[in-house]
C-alpha cells in the first residue's frame, strides 16, 4: 500500500488585475515524501520499492466575481530512489512545469 506524508501552505497575495479581471493572488506550497512497493510475482524477492522526495510550488490568480483561476503556473520536482528485489538502486529526477490562462468562460444562469 503507498504512503505518503507532506506539508503544504498557501498564503494570500493580495488583490491584483490580470488584464481587466479583479483576482485574489494565491500561492501553495508543497513538500512531502512517498513510498510504494511495485510486485512482480509472489514474495519478497519478486518485490521492488519506489521512495520519493516530492516539491512543488503554485501561484494562481482566481477571479473575484466567478471564483474560477484565470492563470497558473505549478512546478514541480521529483526526486525518486527505485530499489530492486537484489538491492540494486537507481535514482532519478522528473520535473514538470504547467501553465494554465483562461481565455474563455461562459457563464448561463
Amino acid at each position: 500500500m503507498p504512503l505518503v506524508n507532506y506539508a503544504s501552505l498557501a498564503r494570500f497575495t493580495g488583490y491584483i488585475d490580470t488584464l481587466g479581471v479583479k483576482c485574489h493572488g494565491i500561492q501553495f506550497t508543497t513538500t512531502g515524501q512517498g513510498i510504494a512497493e511495485i510486485s512482480f510475482g509472489e514474495g519478497k524477492d519478486k518485490t521492488a520499492t519506489v521512495s520519493s522526495v516530492i516539491n512543488q510550488f503554485t501561484k494562481m490568480e482566481l477571479s473575484e466575481v466567478y471564483r474560477i483561476p484565470v492563470h497558473s503556473m505549478a512546478t514541480s520536482e521529483i526526486k525518486f530512489t527505485l530499489t530492486y528485489p537484489n538491492g540494486k538502486k537507481t535514482k532519478g529526477v522528473q520535473h514538470i512545469l504547467t501553465h494554465y490562462t483562461l481565455r474563455n468562460y461562459r457563464f448561463e444562469k
